[in-house]
């Protein structure tokens, strides 16, 4: 989806902005707001903002694919392919990763991985769940997005907008950085390419061992 995607309410009392991976980045209420929808659903609005600002990430998203010249590469692809002195593709360099260990300790290592990774299935995806103007908001948010949003219709009608707007403010950057520390805690302690790299050094020096004794 591409960054900076915007949208707002049909209405135009909420507006939305996306970043990277079509996480909210900022949430606007206009000045006259109050005016165009009741306190009591400024939250569904703020969701309603937020699903036109993925939509409309997603229309040019598709629109961008419809300018790549996508028949003249394939037409070029072919051509290359069918040109009789064109050099056969180089096979890839597999690298050899990782350092070699007791297979037994890499064993153990794998099974705590493998029990690890069988508790969380089901475990929920990690969330950030952040505050506003003294608690009276609450947003939360996954990977996937904006998903709770709860306001205090009461507080809410008091603010001035611009104390509104920094409260949703205040609120989206707390649950945003929770959610990254929620996120990267998720994946301490399993750095799952270097113990494959390991395995597979490990079974690479017990496979030249055994063609050394079979050597004698």
């Amino acid at each position: 989806m591409p960054r900076g995607s915007e949208g707002g309410d049909p209405g135009g009392a909420v507006h939305v902005t996306l970043g990277e991976a079509g996480l909210p980045v900022q949430i606007v209420v206009a000045k006259d707001w109050q005016r165009r929808i009741e306190a009591e659903t400024l939250g569904e609005t703020v969701l309603a903002a937020f699903t036109e600002a993925v939509a409309a990430g997603m229309r040019a998203w598709s629109e961008s694919l419809d300018h790549l010249p996508l028949r003249l590469l394939a037409s070029d692809l072919a051509d290359e392919a069918r040109r009789p002195d064109a050099p056969p593709a180089a096979a890839p360099d597999v690298p050899h990763a990782g350092r070699s260990r007791d297979v037994l300790t890499v064993a153990e290592d794998v099974l705590g991985v493998m029990r690890t990774v069988r508790s969380q299935l089901d475990v929920p995806p990690p969330t950030g769940t952040g505050t506003g103007g003294a608690g009276n908001l609450r947003i939360t948010v996954t990977a996937g997005g904006l998903q709770e949003r709860e306001v205090e219709p009461g507080w809410a009608t008091r603010q001035r907008p611009e104390s509104l707007n920094r409260a949703l403010d205040e609120a989206l950057r707390a649950a945003r950085d929770e959610l990254r520390t929620h996120t990267a805690r998720r994946g301490d302690g399993h750095d799952f390419d270097l113990l494959i790299g390991e395995a597979l050094a490990s079974l690479r020096q017990l496979q030249d061992q055994a063609d050394q004794s079979r050597s004698r």
